[in-house]
């Protein structure tokens, strides 16, 4: 159901806000992925070098193309 809520073009307030984990070891950004995808913003608490550097690297500019925020790394070492 969240999917409907919201995903789509009403700026319906939406965000995901990723802190679950564990992000050791992680590279595939799928949830990132995921809220590009559905035009959700997105941000998360990565600490994890690869997986920051894979999401920058590999979304970063489809999220600037749709102009979704997508921040990561807003966790325990921001600006990774």
């Amino acid at each position: 159901q969240w999917k409907t809520s919201c995903a789509g073009d009403d700026d319906n307030g939406c965000l995901v806000v990723h802190t679950a984990g564990p992000f050791q070891g992680r590279r595939d950004p799928t949830l990132l992925s995921s809220c590009l995808d559905l035009s959700i913003p997105y941000v998360d608490v990565c600490d994890e070098w690869d997986l920051a550097e894979t999401s920058k690297l590999d979304l970063d500019q489809k999220a600037k193309d749709a102009g979704i925020p997508a921040i990561v790394s807003c966790g325990i070492w921001p600006g990774v």
